[in-house]
């Protein structure tokens, strides 16, 4: 009979990232009080609902603190974004309501 226990759930990952990016990663998690290895956990977990939301067709815009809307462009990172028209909070939202899916 075997009585060796079941594989775990965990996964050794070794990965090797440029000094000043790991330098701004460590820096985040000292930041949020939490370990390395929970900042990785967290941020792999954001990169595949980013991933899985841009294969879904839809897009992130995100808020300044003047309330103007900008479209993130995830699959170009690291690369300049192509200009976009900064939108109001408010436009964006006129703009969704028009939107045919979102009509009553």
């Amino acid at each position: 009979m075997d009585t060796a226990p079941p594989p775990s759930s965990l996964v050794k990952l070794i990965v090797n990232v440029v000094r000043d990016v790991y330098e701004k990663f460590r820096e985040v998690a000292r930041r949020r009080h939490i370990t390395e290895t929970e900042a990785l956990h967290q941020a792999l977990a954001i990169y595949t609902f980013i991933d899985e939301t841009l294969q879904n067709g839809e897009q992130f815009l995100i808020a300044d603190r003047k309330d103007q809307l900008r479209l993130v462009f995830f699959d170009r990172i690291g690369q300049e974004a192509p200009p976009s028209r900064a939108r109001t909070i408010i436009e964006a939202l006129k703009e969704v309501r028009g939107a045919r899916r979102w009509r009553t």
